[in-house]
């Protein structure tokens, strides 16, 4: 998960390594442009195991030697194959679609689709000079975003998670296009459609 976290806000191949007993237990994440297995099977005399796939990975380091030579290398691969390359995170996005088509139909389709994973991208929508109507911080931390979002007499629920910093970003009654998922939020006995936000632009 903090790997996950980390090369999600950077945008960068991410590793994580604590100890376990005697053993370095790691795992990463990557961007498009590295392949994060390709790389542990360059060096595989300095695992107990590995395993993955070029966007994600687990591992265990032999020792402390390993540690460092497997740090020296995977920082070495890094620059020869990134330096050079645009790294700006781009979205993908799958439809441009009107906020009125965002319905239980379309869920079912989404639904329809899945499991997501590698290999199978979970759909990402986006939705033009949408109005919002509602802004809050939720969570422990202060840390997820709560919107709600409408056009053309339709309103929608979103949540933004680990995107706080927006709230001071945006402002009640701004139009902005938003890029999300959908999906549905289940609560009390309730199910509402939810548009899980990936990025927000504000138009200008």
């Amino acid at each position: 998960l903090v790997a996950g976290r980390v090369a999600s806000h950077f945008h960068r191949p991410t590793v994580v390594i604590t100890t376990m007993g005697s053993e370095f237990v790691g795992s990463g994440r990557s961007i498009e442009h590295f392949d994060l297995v390709q790389t542990l099977q360059a060096m595989p005399e300095l695992f107990t195991k590995f395993g993955g796939h070029p966007m994600a990975c687990g591992f265990s380091l032999k020792d402390k030697a390993a540690l460092e030579a497997f740090t020296e290398r995977l920082r070495a691969r890094a620059h020869e194959q990134l330096d050079g390359r645009d790294l700006t995170k781009t979205l993908h996005i799958d439809s441009e679609i009107a906020l009125s088509l965002v319905d239980w139909g379309l869920v079912d389709v989404v639904r329809q689709c899945s499991p997501y994973g590698e290999g199978n991208r979970e759909p990402l929508f986006v939705s033009r000079a949408v109005c919002i109507e509602e802004c809050t911080l939720v969570g422990k931390k202060q840390n997820h975003l709560r919107i709600t979002v409408s056009r053309d007499g339709v309103r929608r629920p979103c949540i933004a998670f680990d995107r706080g910093e927006w709230y001071n970003e945006i402002r009640i009654g701004q139009n902005v296009d938003i890029a999300y998922h959908i999906g549905v939020n289940e609560w009390n006995g309730h199910r509402d459609i939810q548009l899980t936000v990936k990025d927000i632009l504000p138009q200008s």
